[in-house]
């Protein structure tokens, strides 16, 4: 993300916030805490699905608090559509895995909400900082095969009493579904989780969930499904769409809709019928930018490297003196 601001993929809109965003599957965290990669991976994947402090256990601690929070963790991860990147992200803020994603876990498409768990909020730094212990729940209806994520609003509502989350103990907030705009409208901003102190989904995220949902493949005719996005503001529109159809030959939407509704996503998921993954791994959404599928952290960015880098490098020579 950090890449793509700098090289103008991630543009600063009119509410002074970066565009463009990022999601990872629950599957992709779960296969690098199942191998040997135990004590880092396990805690980074904890602190990134339930924004829960990695604070050491106690002296004298039973064996079997570790296991049982483990198994919170797994359980937490494998009722999840999608890991997705915050909303509102501040110009040169360098997202902390630990408190800047919303583990999106289901959606309503005909009510257009979701049910999702994050970390509080917190004052954006230049570096990673420190996991919150603060983790909110909003309660939704199921979602199916092709499900996909919320928009960046919610509720307000109070807290519970503190509960145990994995290995930290947190305070959860229940609250109603986080509801979005009406269908055809643009994204709603605004404030989610307890008291609007929590970190709020991309309001991309119905785009970014529905790639990473487990019935994804299933639903797309795909032959095996992806397990990273990332989105940019690039190649959407005058030269950089020309430049994606014709030296690229990347899959591109028919109609420019608004960001983040039901149009939109309809859009992007026919591109995704029409143009299976893995055979192909960029779409361009038009008027709105590259929706990228990777299988790993490492493929997505040597897809970004290959695929969008040139066009961004050619764009700042052309406005040099």
């Amino acid at each position: 993300m950090s890449e793509m601001e700098s090289l103008g993929a991630a543009p600063i809109l009119n509410d002074g916030q970066v565009a463009g965003n990022c999601a990872i599957s629950p599957r992709y965290l779960l296969s690098l805490c199942s191998g040997t990669a135990t004590a880092t991976g396990a805690a980074a994947a904890t602190a990134a699905a339930s924004g829960s402090a990695g604070a050491p256990s106690a002296a004298g601690a039973a064996t079997g608090t570790a296991a049982g929070a483990e198994a919170d963790t797994r359980s937490l991860l494998q009722s999840g559509l999608a890991l997705v990147s915050m909303s509102g992200k501040p110009p040169g803020h360098r997202l902390d895995p630990a408190r800047d994603f919303v583990l999106v876990q289901s959606f309503d498409r005909a009510a257009w909400s979701a049910r999702y768990r994050c970390a509080a909020r917190h004052q954006p730094t230049a570096a990673p900082t420190a996991a919150t212990a603060a983790v909110s729940s909003s309660g939704a209806a199921p979602a199916g095969p092709s499900a996909a994520g919320p928009q960046a609003a919610s509720s307000p509502a109070a807290c519970s009493a503190p509960a145990t989350c994995g290995a930290a103990s947190v305070a959860v907030a229940a609250q109603p579904a986080v509801p979005g705009p009406a269908p055809g409208s643009a994204a709603a901003a605004g404030g989610g989780g307890c008291g609007s102190g929590a970190v709020r989904p991309s309001s991309d995220s119905p785009l970014l969930a529905a790639a990473l949902s487990p019935g994804a493949a299933e639903a797309y005719g795909w032959a095996l499904a992806p397990t990273v996005v990332l989105h940019g503001h690039a190649l959407a529109e005058g030269e950089g769409l020309a430049y994606a159809a014709e030296e690229l030959g990347l899959p591109i939407s028919q109609r420019a809709t608004l960001f983040s509704t039901p149009e939109d996503l309809a859009e992007l998921e026919s591109v995704f019928r029409s143009h299976p993954y893995p055979q192909h791994t960029c779409y361009i959404r038009r008027g709105h930018g590259f929706f990228l599928l990777a299988d790993c952290v490492a493929e997505a960015r040597r897809h970004f490297e290959s695929l969008i880098v040139p066009w961004l490098r050619r764009c700042q020579q052309q406005q040099q003196p």
